[in-house]
């Protein structure tokens, strides 16, 4: 029996881990997990799955959740709690799927104690890549990305020498406004942002892959995971999503990495390859007979403006990629409550990172720092724009 820790139990990501666990339940338990705000979903994931401990950032909940199952599961709270709960539930696998830049302190605690990270985040890479490839060569912990594209890449680089591949593509829906007018993008609202075509997600990430500073930062994820210069990623617009990844070898050859999108077989891979189980995921079969057409093109710069900036950044590289990921989050955080529009988010990530000088990012007090900084030039662009 192997256990895991679930950071992020009641998201997309969490749920989908959780129903792995119940369809393997001879070989999969859960030791851990957390959650932000969703308590009474918290509240039967407990029931069932039986958590020795549980992490919640708000501590008046964290306090009536100790009183109700009091003697059954440890409770952790506070503003450091999904770093705490890392350190102190021993697990074979933990799966990070806490968004945003709050699962960078986890990670980089767990990569201290050699923990196997299954890693659903993104932006911890993005602005702390240099800081956590440093204490993966320093601790021997280990990291398998549960991207769908980065999951693809893995598998399809595993064995190979980086020298002998000449490109990685990483591929992208295109989000829900692919073929809406441009001049009608100024008034998009959060609830269209949020109905992503393909996949079911939060509404931050929804928000980034209409933007496509997803897929941005994804390139930068695959550079700090991978190791690849900006000049070996490529990115393809694929509106059915049924290829993630493609690499092309030396040789010529291409190969893709094809599934139906269902988040269950990445995240069973990386348990699988961490504890050496065999899981049934319950993935549907791909057929590309139903399929029939699938179709692949550029992203339109005038569209997908988040692209290149995030292209730019990782050129520049040091703080770059950490002042546009909080200068991102912020952002989509105001148009979400209303209080800018669809077409500010870029505008006000490209005046952040544009006067910004980036510099290097050598301890995990600089990266908070700098990610703070990016956040409060954000919120002063809004007033500005606003």
């Amino acid at each position: 029996m192997k256990n895991l820790l679930v950071l992020g139990s009641t998201g997309s990501i969490g749920t989908q881990t959780l129903d792995l666990v119940r369809s393997n339940s001879e070989k999969l338990s859960v030791r851990g997990l957390s959650a932000h705000s969703n308590i009474s979903l918290l509240k039967k994931q407990i029931e069932e799955f039986n958590p020795e401990f549980v992490a919640i950032s708000d501590t008046q909940a964290a306090l009536a959740l100790s009183k109700e199952y009091a003697g059954r599961v440890t409770v952790i709270s506070g503003t450091k709690s999904l770093a705490e709960i890392v350190t102190t539930c021993l697990t074979d696998v933990v799966v990070v799927g806490v968004l945003g830049f709050a699962a960078l302190l986890p990670v980089v605690e767990g990569l201290k104690l050699k923990r196997n990270i299954a890693l659903a985040n993104k932006e911890s890479l993005v602005a702390g890549g240099n800081l956590i490839r440093s204490l993966l060569k320093k601790f021997g912990g280990k990291v398998i990305p549960l991207d769908s594209e980065h999951s693809s890449l893995y598998q399809l680089l595993d064995g190979k020498e980086l020298n002998e591949i000449v490109t990685v593509t990483l591929t992208a829906s295109g989000g829900p406004f692919l073929k809406r007018p441009l001049d009608t993008f100024s008034t998009i609202t959060p609830g269209e942002a949020v109905k992503h075509p393909r996949w079911n997600m939060g509404a931050k990430i929804s928000v980034d892959s209409a933007t496509l500073m997803n897929k941005g930062l994804e390139v930068i994820e695959a550079a700090e995971i991978f190791e690849l210069p900006a000049s070996k990623i490529d990115v393809l617009v694929h509106p059915e999503h049924v290829i993630h990844a493609l690499i092309e070898e030396r040789s010529g050859a291409v190969t893709s990495s094809a599934y139906s999108a269902d988040m269950k077989l990445p995240i069973a891979y990386a348990i699988e390859k961490f504890t050496d189980l065999k899981l049934d995921n319950g993935v549907k079969k791909l057929s590309f007979a139903d399929w029939g057409q699938l179709n692949f093109m550029r992203a339109e710069p005038a569209r997908f403006p988040a692209l290149e900036l995030a292209y730019q950044s990782l050129r520049v590289g040091g703080s770059a990629p950490t002042v546009l990921n909080g200068a991102n989050e912020i952002a989509v955080t105001k148009f979400l409550l209303g209080e800018i529009k669809f077409t500010d988010i870029i505008r006000v990530v490209e005046r952040v990172i544009t006067s910004h000088r980036s510099v290097l990012l050598d301890s995990l007090e600089r990266i908070f720092e700098i990610d703070a900084e990016s956040r409060r030039q954000a919120l002063e662009v809004i007033k500005e724009i606003s």
